[in-house]
């Protein structure tokens, strides 16, 4: 989030989003998941909103997922070329679920990790699969 004048704009897109009914955000910045972490534990945003952060922020291991499990994410996207081993050390990390990309598009960099998804899911459970169209 580049200033603190796209951050309001971000806040004032997010209340417009919950005034409508929608209870789930992927969140790209840590300050901003701080926020919304905080203002959900005030009561000011629902309390079921979910905060899920994107595969944009670029966390590749266990210190960084565990800085944002305790920014108050719901979920994490880790980066989608991880190994198995850095994967399972993020796991080690964490508590929350994982959202893990098993194919992204060519432009996104190509990743196709269908076959490695039971070894995925056995060492990073709990853990939603993504795959990207494309």
């Amino acid at each position: 989030m580049r200033g603190s004048d796209y951050l309001s704009y971000t806040l004032a897109d997010l209340f417009r989003c919950l005034e409508a009914g929608i209870r789930g955000f992927l969140v790209w910045d840590e300050g901003l998941l701080m926020i919304l972490a905080e203002m959900r534990r005030q009561g000011k945003i629902p309390k079921e909103t979910a905060l899920k952060v994107s595969v944009f922020t670029g966390h590749a291991n266990g210190a960084g997922a565990n800085v944002i499990q305790n920014l108050g994410a719901d979920t994490l996207n880790p980066l989608p070329d991880l190994t198995l081993p850095m994967l399972a050390a993020v796991r080690q990390s964490i508590d929350i679920p994982m959202d893990l990309h098993i194919s992204i598009f060519e432009s996104q960099g190509g990743w196709y990790r269908v076959w490695e998804v039971p070894e995925i899911c056995r060492i990073c459970a709990p853990c939603y699969l993504k795959q990207e169209p494309g």
